[in-house]
Order: structure tokens, then C-alpha cells, then sequence
């Protein structure tokens, strides 16, 4: 798989950009408790789509998945070949401590080289192992999380690319603040999220695991969390990063915005 070097930026410019021969091919691995990953499906499908030239693969387990359970998808050989991009949105979680599953979900990466978006309860699946690959995935380390309540997230990092459309202040009415132990030497923070009088914690970072790109958000535990502009834009960018099809002021590479959409017939 051939990618540029990572930059960043926003999905919208003056100028018309050709549309690619070829949309990104993602696989956005979803499923799981806890979560509306029905809805949240939806929204990805349809919202990503409309941000960039994208070709989305779904794999979704139906009903959940327990904390000893491999994702379907994943227990495939190679499951991993043929994407630009993997786009984590899962939650395996639980004390379970068994490697087989989490190496399974990183394999994509250690082995694949393939370019990862982590998407919020990613990072709690196998929450207690302290050890392997999947925690160096991640770049942050979390176990638990304050009650749903409003949060307050704050761009710390206006100068990278893929916060530079990010507005510098987003008010939440209700999400789901990780709270996190441990960032890793190679993981920059881009934007922390407060709640009430509880400190901050990392939101959104940059990361490389294994010389792959890797961009991981905590936010995203309700669907209109995911629904909101703000969240679509920042994973379409964040795509676009890992992939290296971003400029640096913030607009898609050129054949990677989306598709214009055809103009209305008029009465003539």
C-alpha cells in the first residue's frame, strides 16, 4: 500500500479539486455494548461520504460482542488487505485479559502497515492489559470514565493541521469524558476534554505505532456526539491524515474532496 507523508488540514477550498480515479477504501470495524453502533453507522456512512472521496466498508457485529470474543472480522486471515485505512469503532471491553483478541485488532497495523482511526470505546477494549501491542496502538492509556455530563473541549494544538478547523472552544451538552492515565512519548495531544471541576484529559491525538499513522479521539460515546459537524469533520481529516491525502492548510489533497453533487434539472 503506497501512502504520502501525513499532513493535515480542512475539507473545504475556493478552488473546484478533481475527484480520484480511486476513493479511499476504509474499513470501519464497529459493534459491540454500550453504545448506539446502529445509529452511529448510519451516520458515519452517510456524513463521511459527503467530506471526502471515500468507499466505505462496514463490518458490524450484530447484537454485541462479549468481552471473550473476537470480532468476526478480525478472525479472518489477512483481513486487513485491500484498505487505505481501518476506522476503529468498537467496544470489546471488559477485564477480560486475553491478547489473542487485541492482537487480532492490531495485526492491521504490526503487520499490515495499515494506516488507524481509534474512535472512543477502542480504547477501553481489553482496558486492564498492561502489556503487548494493542496498548502501544492506542498511544493513551484509560480505564475508566467520568458520568455523562457536559464537556468542555479545548483546542491545544491550533497549529497542527488537523485542528486547524476545529473550532477553539466546542461545548458538548452531554458526553463521555475518558479519563486518561498515560500518554505515551509518541502521542501529541491536540485537544483536551473538562468536565465540571474535574481535570483535563486528552480528547484527541497524534500518534505512530510501528511507523503507521495513527489519530485517536476518546469523544464519541453518543450518536449525536458522532452526528455533530464538528466530530465528522475532525474523523474525515483525520482519514485523510493517516493516509497522507491533506494539505497543509487544512484543505484535501487534490482527487480526494468529495464528488460535487449534481446540479437540480431546471424548466427551461
Amino acid at each position: 500500500m503506497k501512502y504520502l507523508l501525513p499532513v493535515l488540514a480542512i475539507l473545504t477550498t475556493a478552488t473546484p479539486i478533481a475527484i480520484a480515479e480511486e476513493p479511499l477504501k476504509v474499513l470501519y470495524l464497529t459493534g459491540g455494548g454500550y453504545h448506539d453502533y446502529e445509529g452511529q453507522r448510519t451516520v458515519i456512512e452517510t456524513g463521511l461520504p459527503a467530506r471526502l472521496n471515500i468507499n466505505i466498508e462496514t463490518a458490524m457485529v450484530e447484537g454485541g460482542i462479549k468481552a471473550a470474543e473476537l470480532h468476526p472480522k478480525t478472525a479472518e486471515p489477512e483481513w486487513y488487505k485491500g484498505y487505505d485505512a481501518i476506522l476503529y469503532n468498537i467496544c470489546n471491553c471488559g477485564d477480560s485479559k486475553d491478547k489473542k483478541i487485541t492482537d487480532a485488532l492490531v495485526v492491521a497495523q504490526k503487520e499490515g502497515k495499515t494506516p488507524a482511526v481509534l474512535m472512543h470505546c477502542t480504547m477501553h477494549c481489553q482496558r486492564f492489559e498492561e502489556s503487548g501491542e494493542f496498548p502501544k496502538l492506542l498511544g493513551i492509556t484509560s480505564t475508566h470514565h467520568e458520568q455523562h455530563a457536559p464537556v468542555t473541549v479545548t483546542n491545544i494544538h491550533p497549529g497542527h493541521p488537523v485542528m486547524k478547523n476545529f473550532p477553539t472552544k466546542w461545548e458538548l451538552a452531554k458526553e463521555e469524558l475518558y479519563r486518561v492515565l498515560d500518554t505515551q512519548p509518541e502521542a501529541v495531544p491536540l485537544a483536551v476534554g473538562i468536565s465540571g471541576e474535574e481535570k483535563p484529559h486528552t480528547v484527541i491525538w497524534s500518534h505512530t505505532y510501528n511507523g503507521v499513522p495513527v489519530i485517536g479521539t476518546t469523544l464519541g460515546h453518543f450518536t449525536e456526539t458522532v452526528a455533530n459537524d464538528v466530530f465528522l469533520d475532525l474523523i474525515s481529516r483525520s482519514l485523510l491524515h493517516v493516509t497522507g491525502h491533506l494539505n497543509e492548510d487544512g484543505s484535501a489533497a487534490e482527487g480526494y474532496a468529495p464528488a460535487p453533487t449534481p446540479a437540480e434539472p431546471t424548466d427551461q
